[in-house]
């Protein structure tokens, strides 16, 4: 099963080492195959940049431990995909175009449509 997960999964794991959030991206290691884009991860490395510029060293020495499968996604405006925050359609076609079975992400908008072929679960749902 392959899994993708939201920047803010990845953003709580490495610098904040929240329980719920290392234990999905261990779930997701041992039992299933994690996809990430070139989408999420620039997304992850402005946020950290940006907002954990103090916390860079800690965010690369933990990125680097991730076992996941890398797609390089083109760009788009992504018109065709429905979400409240437009800033995250990168989100929803990044899942989709990896052919991901589970979108794990602690962001609600993502619960208010629903998208064929892609299941979106809350990190704890997804334990």
């Amino acid at each position: 099963m392959r899994v993708i997960v939201d920047s803010n999964v990845i953003i709580s794991a490495s610098l904040f080492k929240g329980k719920t959030m290392s234990s999905v991206l261990e779930l997701i290691a041992t039992k299933y195959q994690l996809v990430l884009t070139n989408s999420i991860i620039d997304e992850v490395k402005l946020v950290v940049s940006k907002k954990f510029s103090n916390r860079i060293a800690d965010f690369e020495n933990f990125f680097a431990s991730l076992d996941f499968e890398y797609q390089h996604m083109p760009s788009g405006n992504f018109d065709d995909i429905q979400i409240r925050d437009v800033n995250d359609k990168h989100i929803i076609a990044s899942a989709l175009f990896a052919n991901a079975d589970i979108l794990v992400t602690g962001d609600e908008d993502f619960f208010e449509h629903s998208y064929e072929y892609l299941e979106i679960l809350r990190p704890s749902e997804f334990l």
